[in-house]
């Protein structure tokens, strides 16, 4: 299972940088030294959280140099490079405080990447709609036609999206197979006897929400900077360009709902193509009613696919790049803390209608201000 873990006890296999990687990875463990006692008595230890992102994030770019899906080497040394920048390299005289102002740039270099790179794949603008009830009791073959045309036009809408990822994803959640109510009740007869049914929703990779806001230019050019390290074109996806095939899966509501707080993730399986292990943080998420599965390929339904190839279209599935940049974000969010540090601010905010005036909420509202949590 994937928990906080401190940089102090990762394996040596972990952490078995090349030189600049080890330069600066003694950097980061002075830094986390430093913050866990600052740290001490913060419910949030948000200087501490922003560290450990910058480690985990190395450890994560440092495995994945071989891997040309996610950039190679150049993400790596990207990193390596932004830390050195922070000049965090105190003299052997500096004192507890100089020591907490040379390190707090490590911390908001994490912070950052908190606030533009984790936000980004981590939605908290609500659920989107649910399915649309379908206008008619058409045909299958009659609503699979006016999807494939549908594609055709490239309209990036929300609501339009919905559709050809359903038809794509042969009208069911992906992770739990359980088949879309509305689907069902349009079409009992195209579906086996005794199915089992739920409420399905659009789930995104790159999350369309976070690009919400009065802030949104500057927040898109500050994400497109860190991104831009992976070498993917992450410009195609702002906006209503989020709204793509290969950018969306088909989830249940609930799944849906564990997917934005990044509760699980997808791993890819050597050798077999589209074929991915279900990794969660916490072992409740197997618990859940929709029984979710170990394991999943994504496909294209048969009968859609061939609509398409008829009509000269592709449909595209979720885009192997952007589940393993995903996958890496999550990861890095739970060995931080930071996912935890989002768990205590959402109950807070659930809890609490007014803030305190004694102060107990200033930790709180500081770190709403940093990592841009909506208030």
């Amino acid at each position: 299972m994937v928990s906080v873990t401190p940089l102090s006890e990762l394996s040596a296999a972990d952490v078995a940088f090349d030189k600049e990687g080890r330069s600066v990875w003694t950097i980061l463990l002075a830094a986390e030294e430093v913050m866990i006692l600052e740290s001490h008595a913060s419910q949030l230890k948000t200087l501490l959280v922003g560290v450990r992102i910058v480690g985990h994030f190395l450890c994560e770019l440092w495995k994945a140099r071989g891997d040309s899906l996610t950039g190679g080497w150049r993400p790596y040394y990207t990193l390596v490079k932004h830390i050195k920048s922070c000049n965090a390299l105190p003299p052997s005289t500096a004192s507890g405080k100089e020591l907490l102002a040379y390190y707090t740039t490590i911390s908001d270099l994490g912070i950052h990447y908190q606030k533009h790179l984790i936000r980004v794949f981590r939605q908290h603008g609500g659920s989107l709609p649910k399915t649309s009830q379908h206008p008619s009791r058409l045909s299958m073959d009659t609503l699979m036609a006016d999807i494939v045309q549908q594609i055709k036009q490239a309209d990036r809408s929300k609501p339009s999206v919905k559709r050809p990822a359903l038809a794509r994803d042969g009208f069911k959640c992906v992770l739990s197979g359980l088949i879309d109510l509305p689907s069902y009740d349009a079409f009992p007869t195209a579906f086996p006897a005794n199915v089992v049914t739920c409420r399905t929703q659009c789930c995104h990779i790159f999350s369309e929400s976070a690009q919400d806001g009065d802030d949104k230019t500057d927040y898109a050019a500050a994400v497109m900077a860190i991104l831009k390290m992976f070498d993917f074109d992450f410009r195609s996806l702002l906006g209503s360009g989020a709204n793509t095939l290969h950018n969306v899966i088909t989830m249940d509501t609930e799944l849906h709902n564990a997917w934005d707080d990044l509760a699980f993730w997808f791993e890819e399986v050597d050798g077999q193509p589209n074929t991915y292990n279900v990794v969660s943080a916490k072992p409740s998420f197997w618990t859940m009613v929709q029984r979710p599965r170990r394991s999943v390929t994504f496909t294209i339904d048969p009968d859609f696919a061939a609509k398409c190839a008829a009509e000269g279209v592709t449909p595209e599935l979720p885009s192997r790049a952007l589940l393993a940049i995903r996958a890496a974000v999550s990861r890095i969010a739970h060995m931080s803390g930071a996912a935890e540090q989002y768990e205590i601010i959402m109950q807070y905010r659930e809890t609490s209608t007014v803030m305190a005036y004694d102060g107990g909420s200033a930790e709180l509202l500081q770190a709403l201000v940093a990592i841009s949590v909506a208030a």
